[in-house]
């Protein structure tokens, strides 16, 4: 029986239609023909390597079939590489919306004409890939984003913040690990924000990515104790939140090398110094502190067992007693304040758009005028100090608010679509994070999993990849 089979050519037709055009002149319609190459959706085989095959006589319309000659793989027009291609295109845009924008798994199903319980088994899919096949993803990630795994230098900056989670009625902490560029390099959800967790979280990011040379923070004092545990000796910039005035506090540490003593050189600045050219105030403190804190004595002295635990001489007591004052103390104060109250005032010369710091001169410090008389730091590392902070916030405000912006889009990402719990919380975390660190990862991870999906979602959505507007085609 002879060979019925015919060599086809290289390109195949496509006509369809897109209504919903905002012009009133086709708002009627247009219609378009696009010419596409036939290829197989295995191996990728184009032209020559392609033959007909008669027709699908099972499937509506009765359409062309064709056969690789290379892998001997059976398919139709709609089912060919350029329609696999498409669809794995529309499924990238699909999840990205789902995860990126606060439209629901139904509105983003109806807007590319997808069964809502399509485009959940796709994102379920998508999202077992990421977090079953670590294998694959390290390798697309070392691959694609090689520069993410260093970020030594003195120019390096992270910031590091927690955001709280409810999770059937507890409270879990999500803590974050970003670079400048807001590419998420390390996490953790816990059930609390102590020292030994946040200790941890650090510890991964400089055993992955090495030493940063600037972290940013907020005013949380959690901070500043597992820095001082750890030896950092690099930048530490604190964003006090609670200052009325968004003072800034820029803070490094200088460790004696088999000694518990370190220097501890403060700056204090305005949290907008570095947003316009001018002449500005900080304030510089430093000091000598010890890594080991003594706990004080416990109980009350010798012969004074009447005397309330809040006056600490006998001498006060009596004299309060006799002039009938109450012993009520006022409470201490908390935070970095001692460094504008303390600090020595110096003024400098800022120059944003040049990148440039001057010195001019020290003044006297108008809230505490004995502070000036103190020993003042090095210029050379007060500027040392300044540098790069302007290099990281030159024309910006200083705060580590950048890290918000994660905050607010996880804020989408966790719509309640259901029972909430940790695995499903932590599974869509890490999925959410890798796609922020390489976008490239999606469409990796789409080739395994849009490909057991029909490609006639491909056909239907063609105009939304051609055209940047919300279409819909026929």
């Amino acid at each position: 029986m002879p060979n019925t089979k015919t060599v086809t050519p290289k390109w195949g037709k496509i006509h369809f239609k897109i209504v919903g055009l905002p012009h009133e002149e086709i708002s009627q319609g247009i219609f378009i023909s696009l010419d596409f190459p036939i290829g197989c959706p295995k191996c990728r085989a184009t032209g020559f390597d392609i033959i007909k095959d008669g027709h699908e006589t099972k499937t509506k319309g009765h359409p062309q079939k064709y056969e690789c000659k290379v892998c001997g793989t059976k398919f139709v027009t709609h089912t060919s590489l350029f329609f696999r291609e498409v669809t794995q295109a529309v499924f990238t845009l699909a999840f990205n919306e789902v995860t990126n924008t606060r439209s629901s798994v139904t509105e983003v199903a109806k807007r590319f004409n997808l069964a809502t319980t399509t485009l959940h088994e796709f994102v379920a899919r998508v999202r077992g890939v990421l977090v079953t096949k670590t294998d694959l993803v390290k390798k697309i990630l070392a691959r694609e984003n090689p520069h993410l795994m260093t970020l030594t230098g003195s120019n390096k900056a992270i910031f590091v913040d927690e955001t709280f989670l409810k999770i059937k009625g507890s409270t879990y902490y999500l803590i974050v690990a970003i670079n400048s560029e807001g590419t998420p390099l390390c996490w953790k959800l816990a059930s609390s924000r102590k020292s030994e967790i946040i200790t941890g979280v650090i510890e991964e990011l400089m055993k992955t990515h090495g030493r940063p040379g600037m972290i940013i923070t907020d005013g949380n004092p959690t901070y500043k104790k597992v820095l001082t545990s750890l030896r950092y000796e690099g930048i530490h910039v604190i964003h006090i939140h609670k200052d009325k005035r968004n003072r800034i506090v820029i803070r490094r540490c200088r460790f004696d090398n088999g000694s518990q003593q370190y220097t501890e050189e403060l700056i204090g600045v305005n949290h907008d110094v570095f947003v316009t050219e001018g002449t500005k105030p900080v304030w510089c403190l430093s000091s000598q502190k010890s890594i080991i804190k003594r706990g004080g004595e416990r109980g009350r002295p010798k012969g004074s067992k009447n005397r309330p635990k809040n006056v600490k001489s006998l001498s006060t007591f009596s004299s309060r007693q006799s002039n009938n004052q109450p012993s009520k103390q006022p409470p201490k104060r908390r935070g970095f304040k001692n460094v504008f109250k303390n600090g020595r005032l110096v003024e400098i010369r800022v120059d944003p758009k040049q990148g440039m710091l001057e010195i001019i001169s020290p003044s006297i410090n108008p809230v505490n005028p004995a502070a000036s008389q103190t020993d003042v730091s090095d210029p050379i590392q007060v500027l040392s100090l300044l540098f790069p902070v302007l290099h990281e916030f030159k024309g910006h405000f200083i705060s580590s608010n950048r890290i918000e912006n994660l905050f607010s889009q996880l804020d989408y990402l966790f719509i309640p679509r259901g029972r909430r719990t940790v695995i499903s919380v932590i599974n869509e975390t890490s999925t959410w994070l890798m796609l922020r660190k390489t976008f490239s990862l999606l469409s990796s991870v789409i080739h395994y999993t849009a490909n057991s999906f029909s490609s006639r979602i491909g056909l239907f959505n063609l105009g939304k990849l051609l055209l940047p507007i919300n279409l819909t085609t026929t």
